[in-house]
């Protein structure tokens, strides 16, 4: 959780408690005009010379509040592992697409990779990639 909605449940008696009071704020059964907002927003985020650090964070709060708006429905474990290794390989695609040129060969190396990385790892090579050339430039 955020800091800013933390502080919205901070005062629940259990942890069952926070749990319910965020659900009922933030469950909404049907919101097409804020799906449609977060799609187009995501679309349009890009890293613009801006921290990578920062770039994701944008990006993966995105993501987190799209998954809470569409819940998936699966008949079985096998179609959800399926699905979330799509949904994953998707975003990985739509966050190397958005990095800056200077990012170029991170983006390389990660798409040679087979299967395709974790959101989550593809982000932590870039990172480590940005750190190189932060100490490379001085």
């Amino acid at each position: 959780m955020t800091k800013p909605v933390r502080a919205l449940f901070k005062h629940g008696a259990t942890a069952f408690d926070i749990w319910e009071a965020a659900q009922k704020t933030y469950t909404v059964t049907q919101n097409s005009s804020r799906l449609f907002q977060l799609q187009r927003q995501s679309i349009l985020t890009c890293q613009n010379d801006e921290y990578v650090k920062v770039f994701y964070e944008k990006l993966h709060a995105i993501w987190q509040e799209i998954d809470c708006l569409r819940p998936h429905e699966y008949s079985c474990a096998d179609d959800r592992a399926c699905r979330l290794k799509e949904l994953e390989a998707d975003r990985v695609y739509d966050f190397l697409r958005r990095l800056d040129p200077p990012y170029d060969g991170v983006r390389s190396r990660i798409l040679a990779l087979s299967p395709v990385l974790p959101p989550f790892e593809a982000y932590a090579m870039v990172m480590e990639e940005d750190t190189r050339q932060s100490a490379m430039l001085g």
